[in-house]
């Protein structure tokens, strides 16, 4: 029967979903209004940026803008092509293991490996369902080759595909997917790996400019003054 208690139950529910769905549909339109001003305004906004950056970074931007376009494309390509890697691959194993309807279980798991942390709650979800059932070996099998494969993924192939040119390492890339995620939702999936890229590339500019200041900026035309002071001290 539906009593008082019940309908203000019912009627939070659908508070929240009402307003999960809100949002979503706000990130939606956000995202269409964007890259509708981006396709239509992008190289005018473009060459502001470069006029920017020359500014605030002269001996760098060019270098720095050559890595935005790279680092963009291969995080994308590459945290779209581990999902779906690491979504054929649970899904083969939930095959494998017996568990009902592997296929659709492989897609959601791919499509939960783009978020952090996604894929590991997918297969240990699974894998309690299995040894809940009864299937102890299967269970165990199933969260070993999972935690195999996620730790060969995140320590080879996510910091090769993730960020481009600058190669990033495994932390970098861990913050950049977490604190995306938690600061932008889903965009922040593809900014805050990018994001990193960029601080990254101008931390290792700057550690190479300490490291070698007399190679830097240094170009061929320009005299170097030091050098020819003592043969200026020979002459003379």
């Amino acid at each position: 029967m539906v009593s008082g208690a019940n309908i203000g139950n019912i009627y939070r529910i659908l508070l929240a979903a009402s307003e999960s769905l809100f949002h979503l549909v706000l990130m939606l339109l956000f995202m269409l209004i964007t890259l509708f001003f981006v396709f239509r305004d992008g190289s005018k906004f473009s060459q502001q940026l470069d006029l920017l950056g020359e500014y605030i970074l002269p001996n760098r931007w060019e270098r720095i803008s050559r890595v935005v376009p790279a680092t963009v494309s291969s995080t994308v390509t590459g945290m779209t092509l581990i999902a779906m890697g690491e979504g054929i691959v649970l899904g083969t194993a939930y095959w494998l293991a017996g568990v009902p309807s592997p296929v659709t279980l492989g897609l959601l798991t791919g499509i939960m490996a783009l978020v952090p942390g996604g894929a590991p709650v997918s297969f240990t979800l699974v894998s309690i369902y299995l040894i809940g059932k009864g299937s102890y070996f299967a269970g165990i099998a199933l969260l070993a080759w999972g935690t195999t494969e996620l730790f060969i993924v995140d320590k080879t192939l996510r910091p090769r595909l993730v960020g481009g040119p600058i190669k990033l390492p495994f932390l970098p890339t861990f913050f950049g997917l977490v604190g995306g995620v938690k600061t932008m939702g889903f965009l922040g999936l593809f900014i805050g790996p990018v994001l990193m890229a960029l601080i990254v590339s101008i931390w290792r500019e700057w550690i190479h400019e300490f490291e070698f200041p007399q190679v830097i900026y240094k170009t061929p035309l320009e005299p170097n003054a030091e050098a020819l002071e003592p043969e200026r001290s020979t002459i003379e």
